[in-house]
């Protein structure tokens, strides 16, 4: 069963020697709605651990979606995110 969700805390690791990242978070009640939602919220990640993002950013289906902000490769390690849970969902 699906339930609403806030996202609280995001953190992103990149390779050492890594091109920029922008990161970017999408929701929706269903997977294709939040793929095809526009950013809830955004930033840009630097190579090693970034500091912890606090996007609050809520639904039932998210996205996180990573894109070159430069034209030099980039090389995603790991990124933690903390969910606190709101609520199942009404139908």
């Amino acid at each position: 069963m699906f339930s609403y969700s806030v996202i609280s805390e995001l953190v992103g690791v990149l390779a050492k020697n890594s091109g920029r990242v922008l990161w970017s978070i999408h929701c929706g009640d269903t997977p294709e709605d939040a793929f095809n939602a526009d950013a809830r919220e955004e930033g840009v990640w630097t190579a090693g651990r970034n500091n912890a993002q606090h996007p609050r950013a809520r639904g039932q289906a998210m996205y996180l979606k990573l894109s070159s902000v430069d034209a030099v490769g980039w090389a995603y390690e790991s990124a933690y995110l903390i969910l606190n849970r709101l609520g199942r969902t009404r139908v």
